[in-house]
């Protein structure tokens, strides 16, 4: 399956649960951000540590980033990522809850819903397809 078909099965999920599309759009976005910023530490890549570069540590994770990546309170773009999501998941209402995964190999960020529906293999919520492909 193509990722735009992944895709509208899951924005077709988060209006069945009570979402509307422009949060099921933005928890898009926030995955692919996630899953970028995972493979880039799992490789080393940029913004993330890789142990030849000067790094600053993360105020809420102590991950080490490039300094110029980190907002002016010191916290990594994964942080904010992940505080977004939550922002976008408070606004909708109760029952919704972020699952985030930091190992790139599978779904970085999984959504469980008020219904209890599940489509991962180890029924924890609705996985947020990802659009990165390195």
């Amino acid at each position: 399956m193509s990722y735009s078909n992944y895709r509208a099965e899951f924005i077709k999920m988060m209006l069945a649960e009570g979402m509307n599309q422009w949060q099921a759009e933005r928890l898009l976005y926030y995955s692919t951000r996630l899953d970028r910023l995972a493979t880039a530490m799992c490789n080393g890549d940029y913004p993330c540590d890789n142990g030849q570069r000067k790094t600053k540590q993360c105020s809420k994770c102590d991950m080490g980033y490039a300094p110029e990546s980190l907002n002016k309170y010191g916290v990594c773009p994964e942080c904010r990522s992940q505080y977004n999501v939550e922002q976008i998941l408070g606004g909708v209402g109760s029952g919704f809850e972020a699952i985030f995964s930091g190992d790139p190999r599978g779904c970085v960020l999984k959504i469980k819903v008020p219904s209890g529906r599940t489509n991962d293999w180890g029924r924890e919520g609705i996985c947020v397809p990802s659009s990165f492909n390195p």
